[in-house]
């Protein structure tokens, strides 16, 4: 029997050793000590329970899509994608719609100035109709502006504008060259009468209308509001020989109302009618103007003039005829 050894406590070889990837450790103390310390990013992490690589992302700069974008959002997502595409659809479409319009209008209004004098007629009258929605039928004929008043100026094939406003009068106006050198018995008696929807429009007619303007004649007036006092102007009629007013429609109202601006002689009235100001407005387009022009022409003083089968000379239509013709410009 072999003898016990002591003093030794188990079996295992002198030189045996334990692998160190073997070696869990003794507490987290142990583990830590060895590790570099963590940076606050990290501590956030900790303390916040957030996946690194989420918080990575989102730190990044890489931002989320939301479920509708994935198209994972559901009936809900997909119902609000297609409800904002269908607006955006609807106000292209208004738009396109309004831009027609506004085209169209455009077109209108040009050519109602060279329509013949029936369409005019007719257009004028639902103009009237517009101005004037108190009164009767029997009213509105009384002051409706007669067809055969009406210049047929469809001859002209330009454009209707301040530049072209000399040709556009010695080619469908002729008779009224000769009156524009005929000085009248009467101060404040022009032979034609321009109305125009604006002082400013009313100013660049002034300059375009100088030309006509002589001696023999007379001048040619500018009436509006802005320029001078209604007295100053009545008074500055009744001193001046006049060929030519230019107004605007509510201070002619005023000057024939006060018997200053004389229709005596009057052998035209031209309405500014294809003009568009900045608003894209016509001068008929504005409400309270195209009230104050339908109210110039249905004044006793011209709607008397424009009756008849006959005239257009100013001096003429003894017997009935007619004396004043209407042009739209």
């Amino acid at each position: 029997m072999s003898p016990i050894k002591s003093g030794g406590g188990d079996d295992l070889a002198d030189d045996f050793a334990l692998d160190d990837d073997l070696i869990a450790p003794s507490s987290p103390s142990a583990s830590e000590g060895d590790r570099a310390p963590l940076s606050e990013e990290e501590e956030g992490w900790a303390a916040d329970g957030a996946e690194p690589e989420e918080t990575l992302e989102v730190a990044a700069g890489q931002k989320r899509a939301r479920p509708e974008e994935e198209g994972q959002g559901g009936q809900g997502g997909e119902e609000d994608v297609k409800a904002e595409r269908k607006r955006r659809k609807k106000e292209k479409e208004k738009a396109r719609r309004a831009k027609r319009r506004a085209a169209d209008e455009d077109v209108l209004k040009t050519v109602i100035a060279a329509a013949p004098p029936s369409l005019q007629a007719d257009y004028l009258r639902a103009q009237q109709r517009l101005a004037f929605p108190k009164l009767s039928q029997m009213e509105l004929d009384d002051q409706a502006v007669p067809e055969n008043a009406l210049i047929d100026t469809s001859s002209w094939t330009g454009e209707r504008t301040k530049d072209t406003i000399l040709p556009f009068i010695k080619q469908t106006l002729p008779p009224l060259l000769p009156l524009l050198s005929k000085p009248t018995k009467t101060h404040g008696s022009p032979r034609l009468l321009v109305l125009a929807g604006a002082a400013l429009r009313v100013a660049d007619l002034v300059r375009a209308f100088k030309p006509l303007a002589n001696k023999e004649g007379g001048e040619v007036a500018k009436l509006f509001a802005k320029h001078m006092k209604l007295s100053d102007q009545a008074k500055y009629l009744s001193e001046t020989r006049t060929s030519i007013a230019i107004a605007t429609p509510s201070r002619a109202s005023a000057l024939i109302s006060s018997g200053s601006l004389s229709t005596k002689y009057l052998a035209y009235v031209l309405v500014d009618a294809s003009y568009v100001d900045a608003k894209q407005r016509a001068t008929l387009d504005i409400p309270e103007v195209r009230a104050e022009v339908m109210g110039v022409l249905g004044m006793d003083g011209v709607r008397e003039r424009l009756r008849g089968t006959e005239g257009g000379a100013g001096e003429g239509g003894e017997g009935g005829g007619r004396k004043t013709g209407v042009v739209l410009f």
